[in-house]
């Protein structure tokens, strides 16, 4: 069987080629696997832009929460500084009350 198979092999390659040497195999065989590095790094090129893309992608999608987070976080800081005055001022109010209660 394994000759049978290499028989249509070797016809096959006589049939294309027009003969047979060592060095048309090899450079057939050479050829083919040049196309299928080829093939095989154009798939790899392809495969680094899209992941090029979506690194892209995901680092405009972290520096928009970060920015985000850095304006709650200042909105945060002006209302506690807001409640911290108010609760100032009501503490005072309450102290000049009670002084002028007293001297009445």
């Amino acid at each position: 069987m394994l000759g049978l198979v290499l028989l249509f092999l070797f016809e096959t390659f006589v049939a294309i080629y027009g003969t047979y040497s060592p060095l048309n195999l090899f450079s057939s065989h050479l050829t083919l696997e040049l196309w299928g590095y080829k093939k095989q790094q154009k798939l790899f090129i392809g495969n680094c832009v899209q992941i090029q893309q979506k690194l892209q992608a995901l680092l405009e999608e972290k520096e928009n929460v970060y920015n985000e987070w850095k304006q709650k976080k200042e909105w945060l800081e002006k209302i506690h500084q807001e409640q911290m005055f108010y609760k100032d001022w009501d503490h005072l109010d309450m102290l000049l009350n009670s002084q002028e209660v007293s001297e009445l």
